[in-house]
């Protein structure tokens, strides 16, 4: 079992007001960290995939709220998977209120949000300790989707292989230069099924 993630990703206080939403997708993608809010997937394979979702929807399914569409603390950088998953859903019917303790979200500028799951070692998305919001959001948000996994290994692969290169250059064992280029092919191909799963 691993940590969900390693930082909590936070709107930054100072971001000058746009007109449009989407005006602030580069500010939005560096405060969190490259990353979908929602699943924690890094953006590496597939950057302009990656949209601008709203945490609290702007049309929300059977009621309304005042909350501007551009009001950036609103905002949460996300994956397409995530986003289409997640839609114009808000249970509580209240702006103000994320969550009734049951059913709902938690925004996952809160340190909270990663205390609702873990990843498990093949890198899927699991509930921890049964949280009820986290039992909601994980079947809400698709957390059991393919992709998830698939960008986890790529990530852990990725990291692999930046620690080897070091070694790859240095060593002339041929076998283990054998064992770096295979784990060079594994990622290509993760990246390969990723695509497939992005274009499908």
């Amino acid at each position: 079992m691993h940590h969900f993630r390693q930082d909590t990703p936070k709107h930054r206080a100072n971001r000058r007001v746009c007109k449009h939403y989407n005006s602030y997708k580069k500010t939005l993608r560096a405060d969190f960290k490259k990353r979908c809010g929602y699943c924690t997937d890094l953006d590496t394979n597939r950057i302009r995939n990656y949209v601008i979702d709203h945490f609290i929807p702007q049309k929300p399914n059977g009621w309304t709220h005042t909350i501007q569409p551009n009001q950036y603390s609103n905002l949460i950088y996300s994956c397409p998977f995530c986003n289409g998953a997640k839609s114009n859903k808000w249970p509580t019917g209240v702006a103000n209120l994320a969550n009734d303790g049951v059913s709902g979200f938690i925004k996952p500028t809160k340190k909270m949000y990663a205390n609702a799951f873990r990843r498990g070692d093949d890198g899927s998305i699991i509930v921890h300790n049964n949280h009820p919001i986290g039992i909601y959001i994980h079947k809400e948000l698709e957390f059991d989707l393919p992709i998830h996994k698939l960008n986890w290994k790529f990530e852990k692969i990725l990291e692999q292989e930046i620690s080897l290169k070091t070694v790859f250059k240095k060593t002339t064992d041929a076998a283990l230069k054998q064992e770096i280029n295979d784990i060079k092919l594994l990622r290509l191909e993760l990246v390969d099924t990723i695509h497939e799963l992005y274009n499908a």
